[in-house]
């Protein structure tokens, strides 16, 4: 283990309560969130942002007690970011401040990948990266980890969510079992064919 992160300085829960912030459903809409960001303007809570989350030295750290994770109260964020958001917002103004939020969301997430990819290329010196969690989905940020040319090559992957647990779990019992598990991934359709009747 070269570093670690701790609860509750997990961008995962940051996307969570944002997405959740903005009128979206947690753990669902991310990607719309993700989408929603190309439209918004980081600039307007840049500051805010960096009022509760903090990347040093490659390492995430979030103020739980503006972000409250596991509460239902939105109430420090509101300070920082306005009132809570609905999903469609009644006016322009909300609209534009929801997608200013999304953009300043993406723009932290983009700078700790790269921050966190550089200082991981520094310490390993491998030119591959192999990335999975929810966030890895993000394909915004993983293009600018592509554009960067920090790694050579980067895999995803593909069951980054929680779901892909199923196949880390396999894995860790082949390891465990001392069975040869080191096979390439030629494709992400693992399950057993599937014929569709037109």
């Amino acid at each position: 283990t070269l570093w670690k992160q701790f609860y509750p300085d997990s961008l995962g829960f940051l996307w969570e309560k944002i997405t959740s912030f903005l009128g979206y459903k947690a753990m669902n809409d991310e990607p719309k969130i993700m989408a929603l960001a190309a439209y918004g303007n980081p600039d307007r809570f840049r500051k805010a942002f960096r009022r509760f989350v903090r990347i040093e030295n490659g390492l995430l750290k979030i103020d739980n007690k503006v972000l409250n994770f596991r509460g239902k109260s939105f109430s420090s964020l509101e300070k920082l970011l306005g009132k809570k958001l609905s999903k469609y917002p009644a006016n322009r103004e909300d609209e534009n401040r929801q997608k200013d939020i999304a953009a300043a969301l993406q723009e932290v997430t983009e700078e700790f990948f790269l921050q966190a990819c550089k200082k991981l290329r520094e310490e390993t010196a491998s030119s591959t990266l192999a990335i999975a969690g929810g966030v890895a989905l993000n394909c915004v940020a993983v293009g600018k980890i592509a554009e960067a040319g920090i790694f050579d090559k980067i895999w995803i992957q593909p069951a980054s969510h929680d779901g892909g647990t199923a196949l880390g779990g396999i894995l860790w019992y082949l390891w465990k079992k001392g069975k040869d598990f080191h096979f390439p991934m030629k494709t992400v359709f693992l399950s057993p064919e599937v014929k569709v009747d037109h």
